[in-house]
């Protein structure tokens, strides 16, 4: 809207120097389209031999100086519009400045090349081609308005019923805007432009008859971006696409966190580059979650970071420590490095191993039984966590650990208790690069996650219109968590003694539960399983305390403790062994079931299907 009434001042002051149409002094007069730079071109070089010449240069001169203005001001805003609505879709290296010798890169100097180009053409064809580019620049923009207002209303289309805000703001008023300017668009170009006798320039073309030359020009550069656009973007779009696969489709739900998350690829010839976000189920009803940073841009990025976060998830679900899970992560990243190197000429290598090194990485694994929430860090990333209720903001300082794949000091993870209601936010550096330096950025951060009580998808929101509010050079991530506490009836747990007597009262206390929960129907199965497990803890680990924990959220999930820390094996016993059949038996029982250390010991678990309600 500030565009709009700009331009209509900056028109209105115009016509009113210049006047309107064959009258005044502007291009529309006839008698003084020629002589706007012919005249002054003649009182200074001459009319006649290097004068003209000299003459006819100065208009190119300013013809390439006013493109050159359109690349650096009018285009970059318009593509920074448009790219808002369409996700950094649009490439910028049509109008880069090298940002430290502040020189035109090889994008613009060759855009400036098909400028000229376009100039050879445009005169071949129009007689007065400087009038004729600025109405045809006034068609493109008029349509590029249009088409940014109808992105915005398809890129916003399933949260348009979300609140009435976002269905003004996000749906009505750009649909509005859009079909405006596409009438005002449409009009211009087959009524006022396209008649004959409109300007200086008229075209005949065939089927159709003479036509103004606006329209010829305005249509034309239009059909020339569209087929050029495939070409100009197909890098761009292929990485995203990639990107976009590797990244989780929709968070899944779940019961100890509700969630949102935000992915914003880089506005650039690259596009995307390895950022990478996960939430990741584990045993116990805990979840991970998971932010991490690949140095790079591209196809070779996206693909690290795919690498990555697979493995992530394999290795979270060994019920590792994060900074267990850390450690094996930079293993497994210098060990693709090395296989990358192999056969490769010491001039590929670099390009090569740097978007495998220096990776950054947070991971954290939050209980909601307990409310304790453990992270470990590789490289710089920092948590963000917001209090329930007083929306005061921290950044709690983890052990520093080096970056994937660096090498260097071990990591360390931190233990925190969080309260229900807590969010929790974890980021890429990314969505603090439009700060002035990265404390100004997590104080602005701060102050957007300080109303926490808006919902997590109003938070992302805000968060990146705040954070990032014009076109980025680096892809960014963003994960919101809000998290839960177990309900108390959820779940059961019992202590007991290494007495082989304990094993008949646990049978009859997870009997007991699982009556009261309704689930008789899995009651004998889960028995069966109980009292195997705490056969086993009373045998084999050492006469300490065992405890048996009860969770029941989409699936029953059994959990015995002990203070052993020798992990049973699955076998297949033999005809005439006397045991080695329990775990066997459970294996044929369960759904899952797997192992996990803790400092005091380790834990087994179980997680059962549970039978489905009956359908009237």
């Amino acid at each position: 809207m500030l565009l709009l009434v700009m331009y209509g001042l900056v028109s209105t002051s115009a016509q009113a120097f210049a006047g309107v149409g064959t009258s005044g002094i502007g291009l529309g007069n006839a008698d003084n389209a020629d002589n706007v730079f012919s005249g002054l071109g003649e009182a200074v070089f001459g009319s006649h031999g290097t004068g003209l010449f000299l003459s006819r240069l100065l208009i190119l001169m300013v013809l390439t100086s006013a493109l050159a203005s359109a690349q650096t001001t009018i285009l970059p805003l318009a593509r920074t519009v448009f790219s808002m609505a369409v996700h950094k879709a649009v490439p910028s290296r049509f109008a880069r400045v090298h940002r430290r010798f502040l020189t035109p890169t090889w994008g613009t100097i060759g855009m400036g090349a098909a400028s000229i180009a376009l100039f050879v053409l445009l005169t071949s064809l129009s007689q007065n081609v400087l009038a004729d580019s600025i109405d045809s620049v006034g068609l493109a923009i008029a349509f590029q308005y249009g088409l940014t207002g109808f992105a915005c209303v398809w890129y916003h289309r399933k949260i348009l019923t979300r609140s009435v805000k976002d269905l003004v703001f996000k749906g009505v008023l750009p649909g509005l805007g859009a079909l405006f300017m596409l009438l005002l668009f449409l009009y211009a170009t087959f009524v006022v432009y396209a008649e004959p006798r409109y300007g200086t320039t008229a075209v005949d073309l065939p089927l159709i008859g003479r036509t103004g030359g606006v329209t010829v020009l305005g249509l034309g550069a239009l059909l020339i971006g569209f087929l050029l656009m495939p070409m100009v973007t197909r890098g761009h779009s292929m990485a995203l696409k990639l990107q976009r696969s590797l990244l989780p489709r929709r968070l899944p739900p779940h019961a100890a966190v509700d969630s949102a998350s935000r992915y914003l690829p880089a506005d650039s010839g690259s596009g995307v580059g390895g950022d990478w976000y996960d939430i990741i189920p584990l045993s116990g009803t805990r979840v991970g979650l998971v932010v991490g940073d690949v140095l790079g841009h591209g196809m070779h990025a996206a693909a690290t970071a795919g690498r990555l976060r697979t493995g992530v998830r394999v290795l979270a679900r060994l019920d590792l420590s994060p900074d267990e899970l850390l450690s094996r992560l930079a293993d497994l990243v210098e060990q693709t490095t090395h296989e990358g190197e192999t056969g490769r000429s010491p001039g590929h290598l670099k390009a090569h191993a740097d978007a495998a090194l220096g990776v950054s990485c947070l991971y954290a694994v939050y209980d909601p039984v307990s409310g304790e929430c453990s992270m470990a860090r590789a490289g710089e990333p920092v948590p963000a966590l917001v209090e329930p209720h007083t929306g005061v903001v921290d950044y709690p300082q983890l052990p520093p650990g080096p970056p994937l794949g660096i090498g260097g000091l071990p990591y360390q993870s931190t233990e925190l208790e969080l309260a229900p209601g807590t969010v929790v936010a974890l980021f890429t550096d990314g969505l603090l690069q439009a700060a002035d330096d990265r404390e100004a950025g997590l104080a602005q951060l701060s102050q957007v996650l300080s109303d926490d009580r808006r919902s997590l998808e109003e938070l992302c929101d805000r968060a990146v219109a705040t954070m990032l509010p014009g076109a980025v050079d680096v892809d960014a991530t963003m994960l919101l968590v809000r998290t839960r506490l177990l309900a108390r009836n959820r779940f059961a747990q019992w202590a007991l003694a290494p007495d082989p007597a304990a094993v008949a009262t646990i049978r009859s206390a997870v009997g007991k539960q699982l009556g009261d929960w309704g689930l008789d129907d899995v009651a004998f199965t889960t028995e069966l399983i109980v009292s195997e497990l705490v056969t086993n803890a009373i045998r084999y680990a050492g006469g300490g305390p065992i405890q048996v924990r009860l969770i029941r959220d989409r699936t029953l999930t059994c959990e015995v403790s002990d203070t052993g820390h020798t992990a049973p094996n699955l076998r297949h016993a033999a005809s005439d062994d006397e045991g080695g059949r329990g775990l066997f038996i459970i294996a044929q029982m369960t759904h899952h079931w797997g192992t996990r250390y803790t400092s005091t010991g380790k834990t087994i678990w179980t997680e059962q299907d549970l039978p489905q309600p009956d359908r009237q």
